[in-house]
């Protein structure tokens, strides 16, 4: 059976707090929409990004995501609205709008569940639950791929800290955490991407920060072009395939709707001779 996802560029980014997710999808956004402005590419119209987090990508959605960062819902009711909310965001909002896109990017998916409410929170309850899910979902087509951005505790709460100080933006409620539970989400991330369990996606990208900085100073700028280099070694082919491929099918679309019309349409005398009169009419 043909997935909902087939032939799309679906891509679910994750990681813990302070590895950097929100800002590549940020930064691959403006550069994907400005690459057809580059002739090495010969791409015939901009490149179309949709991307949201994956909470906040419905009413419900932001209502839960700010309960939840506001300290007004028990774990357990974390829990379980996480895990229904992702749902409903890749079974029907994402599905809702793949023909309007070339690329979707989340901003968190399943890795994250697996990681804050199995590892760290202990909700052992829900993850049978959880397992039926990606199941489902692996059945339906709707399994995004993956960018892994697997950074240590130390060097996201780094980043993290510096981030508060340039912007005077406080933590949330995940951020202040102890660093014993960020390293069991980190043990969750892991168990994630590096099992067979949980990870049914056709690629993960997994990029190691720690090993690709090599112990030097995170670099804001490195990082994105990091990310987004690895981001076109990857998906460059199938995504000018694709944008070619929709702009030729549009272009058919349209020829095809106006000689349609002009089928159907009687033609007039001026149509015939641009407002001139198109049988000689005798004297």
């Amino acid at each position: 059976m043909a997935g909902i996802f087939d032939n799309k560029i679906v891509i679910a980014f994750d990681g813990p707090d302070g590895s950097g997710k929100t800002s590549a999808i940020q930064h691959i956004k403006k550069e994907l929409e400005n690459l057809h402005a580059n002739p090495m590419f010969q791409l015939p119209r901009p490149i179309k990004v949709y991307s949201e987090h994956a909470l906040k990508s419905s009413i419900q959605g932001q209502a839960f995501y700010e309960l939840m960062e506001g300290g007004h819902l028990s774990d357990d009711l974390i829990g379980v609205g996480a895990l229904f909310n992702w749902g409903y965001h890749v079974q029907n909002v994402i599905p809702a709008i793949l023909d309007q896109y070339d690329v979707v990017l989340i901003d968190r998916f399943r890795p994250s569940f697996l990681a804050y409410q199995i590892f760290a929170d202990k909700h052992v309850f829900i993850e049978d639950i959880f397992e039926r899910f990606l199941h489902r979902e692996k059945e339906l087509g709707v399994t995004p791929d993956y960018f892994y951005l697997r950074s240590s505790v130390e060097r996201s709460d780094g980043l993290l800290r510096a981030r508060e100080k340039a912007s005077g933006e406080q933590l949330s409620y995940h951020e202040t955490k102890p660093a014993s539970y960020k390293r069991d989400l980190l043990r969750g991330f892991d168990e994630f991407f590096f099992t067979d369990r949980y990870n049914f996606a056709k690629k993960s990208t997994i990029i190691d920060l720690d090993k690709e900085e090599n112990g030097t100073q995170p670099n804001l700028e490195d990082f994105h072009e990091l990310v987004f280099e690895k981001f076109l070694n990857e998906y460059v082919d199938q995504l000018c395939s694709n944008v070619r491929a929709s702009f030729r099918e549009s272009h058919a679309k349209n020829y095809k709707n106006t000689f349609t019309r002009r089928l159907i349409t009687p033609m007039t005398d001026s149509d015939v001779r641009g407002g001139e009169t198109a049988i000689p009419t005798k004297d």
